[in-house]
């Protein structure tokens, strides 16, 4: 708080512009605003209305008396002419003691002029508060309305890229091969939609080098020249953000942009790094299943028609399980196509772990064995269970011109009999 002046805080001056002063007073030539400004003063003259119209002051920047004589009835009359000056008419008893009457009324004028100077100091102090008060007011609602702005704008970016994000998940990450996805998710990212800069992806080779998989790379060249392996998000720059991948054959997306990348930013990225991690697991699997289901088939297809050769010219075919119309027909194909190819001269077909055979199943192996021996070779068959027997002869099937054995090492038997030389009644044979 300024502190509040007393009367000697300011020099005092007693002047006139009259020949004769009264005493006490300086007399000077012509009064100019350096005499009234300089301090407190007291003015004595015969013409006051003369000398206010001179002087060209203003009365308010004025502080201290105007005095002049007073008339036979108006003596000690006062009045009020600024904020800080008063004119005073002083009678002639008062005359020869005017220095003391005029000092006598400045130490009030004095300290009316400090209080309304320090009024006026207080009103200026609150009217800057009050102004500072504002402005800060204004920033700050200005503030605001660019943060709310700027609010509404990523959350309305964040919805719309996290509901194009899952959109392309849906509808393209799926339907490309795994060599084009990382073509697909740069195309996807630079983008008119999401705005960014640029894009690419990299594997890292087991010698630890990076590779550019997919998009521009020139712009991160540099930050992968050493090597080094990135564990979570990274920002080598302002305008570059690397995000780990964690799929076979992609090991890092880096993303460029014009602006800077905010938390939406990051976790939009992060969520198309996991999906990107998911769908190239998923394409993976899925070529391992098929790649899996394909060998099963030919598996399965080589053991429905196990093919065992057990002599040079000779194979056996077990038939185990049951047996329909496709595997009779598979069973047929195989067996006239190796006896084509291989000049096959015997051929065991044994029944005994077959569980059932329908009508037509019976009628196929009967003419089965008819094209075996069309192609120049000799079918038995052999381990024939008394149901599968019951329903040939209910069916009229006519087998008679094949060979039929109790079990396969009769039919072995029978064919190492029937070798040249060999001995009639000698080991298997004369069992066969």
């Amino acid at each position: 708080m300024t502190p509040r002046p007393t009367s000697s805080a300011r020099p005092r001056r007693f002047i006139s512009t009259e020949a004769e002063p009264p005493p006490g007073f300086e007399r000077v030539e012509a009064i100019g605003r350096r005499d009234l400004r300089a301090g407190i003063v007291a003015i004595w003259t015969l013409d006051p209305e003369a000398l206010m119209a001179s002087l060209k002051v203003p009365v308010d920047t004025m502080t201290g008396l105007l005095l002049c004589p007073a008339g036979p009835e108006g003596a000690g009359e006062r009045e009020r002419l600024g904020v800080a000056l008063w004119r005073v008419r002083v009678g002639a008893a008062l005359m020869p003691m005017l220095r003391e009457v005029a000092d006598a009324w400045l130490d009030p004028c004095a300290e009316l002029r400090a209080s309304l100077g320090a009024l006026r100091t207080a009103a200026i102090e609150r009217e800057r508060e009050r102004s500072d008060r504002q402005r800060l007011i204004d920033k700050v609602d200005q503030e605001t309305k660019d943060l709310r702005k700027m609010l509404l704008g990523r959350t309305k970016w964040t919805a719309e890229a996290m509901t194009s994000l899952v959109r392309f998940s849906a509808e393209r990450l799926s339907q490309v091969d795994a060599e084009e996805l990382p073509s697909l998710v740069v195309d996807y990212l630079t983008g008119e939609g999401l705005g960014y800069r640029a894009a690419s992806i990299w594997s890292r080779a087991p010698d630890g080098a990076w590779l550019l998989v997919a998009g521009g790379g020139d712009e991160v060249a540099a930050e992968l020249a050493d090597g080094r392996s990135f564990s979570g998000i990274e920002q080598p720059n302002p305008a570059t953000l690397m995000v780990p991948i964690a799929a076979e054959g992609l090991d890092l997306l880096a993303v460029h942009t014009a602006q800077s990348f905010d938390e939406a930013t990051r976790s939009f990225l992060s969520l198309c790094s996991l999906l990107v991690s998911a769908a190239m697991r998923s394409k993976r699997l899925n070529d391992a299943l098929e790649e899996a289901v394909v060998r099963k088939d030919v598996l399965i297809q080589e053991l429905s028609v196990p093919i065992i050769q057990v002599w040079h010219d000779t194979v056996c075919l077990p038939v185990i399980g049951s047996l329909d119309r496709a595997r009779a027909a598979d069973i047929a194909d195989s067996l006239l196509a190796a006896v084509a190819k291989s000049g096959l001269r015997y051929v065991i077909i044994d029944f005994t772990g077959l569980a059932t055979m329908d009508a037509e199943t019976v009628r196929s192996f009967a003419g089965l064995a008819q094209a075996i021996r069309l192609l120049g070779a000799e079918c038995m068959l052999s381990g024939i269970s008394p149901r599968i027997a019951m329903a040939m002869v209910a069916l009229d099937v006519e087998i008679s011109e094949v060979a039929t054995l109790c079990s396969v090492e009769a039919a072995i038997a029978k064919r190492l009999a029937s070798r040249p030389g060999a001995r009639r009644g000698h080991g298997l044979a004369a069992r066969g």
